[in-house]
């Protein structure tokens, strides 16, 4: 078989899905000579059986915005599978957002929202992130040395709940403040606040063992 009628006939298997191995024991060619001429045709070397997936409808389901894991729970492939199509160029993986720019912009709608009057257990809610990150953006955005947020909270009526016979943890729940403002308000506003209450409320949520011993 001359050069040209051989390079041929890789051409046309290797557009046909055959694997490198297929090739040489259907024409009886070394290994180096087919991933040679593979390699001068520019066609990408296949190493293993043809895919089992549409790769292509994949592909598309990717692109409308479905994530890696959406792709998988419809179309039943690997996590292992998914990284062998990025390697071979049948899918091309959304660049990763700049985390900088992220949590830049996570801030900016955290300040908004408390802005709007929302409490920190509601911008997470709206925001879908967990309280500690709300936390963390409000203490870089030092909104507790901001007047504008300390009255976020209506504390006469949080104080008329708490007298109702309302726990700590129900009142927190209740309006969407943390313990933490509940201290603050505790030691900052003794008339808000019934202070004797709030430490015997304290002693009371302990194993009746150590109540005798506080």
């Amino acid at each position: 078989m001359d050069i040209q009628r051989r390079e041929q006939k890789i051409r046309e298997m290797l557009e046909a899905g055959l694997t490198h191995k297929d090739i040489c024991r259907r024409l009886d060619l070394s290994p180096s000579v087919v991933s040679r001429t593979a390699l001068r045709l520019g066609i990408r070397r296949r190493c293993g059986p043809t895919p089992r997936y549409d790769w292509a409808a994949i592909k598309g389901y990717y692109e409308v915005g479905h994530t890696a894991r959406e792709c998988r729970e419809r179309f039943g492939f690997s996590p292992g599978a998914w990284d062998q199509a990025i390697a071979r160029g049948d899918i091309v993986p959304r660049p990763k957002p700049d985390p900088k720019r992220y949590s830049h912009e996570t801030r900016n709608a955290v300040r908004a929202l408390l802005r709007a009057g929302r409490t920190q257990a509601q911008v997470a809610a709206e925001l879908g992130i967990s309280k500690g990150t709300v936390a963390f953006h409000v203490r870089n955005l030092g909104v507790g040395a901001d007047s504008r947020f300390a009255q976020r909270y209506n504390w006469e009526e949080v104080q008329r709940v708490y007298d109702g016979s309302s726990s700590v943890r129900e009142c927190c729940e209740r309006f969407g403040f943390s313990t933490a403002a509940w201290s603050q308000a505790s030691s900052g506003a003794p008339s808000c606040l019934d202070l004797e209450r709030c430490r015997w409320l304290s002693c009371s949520s302990l194993e009746p063992s150590e109540v005798g011993t506080t």
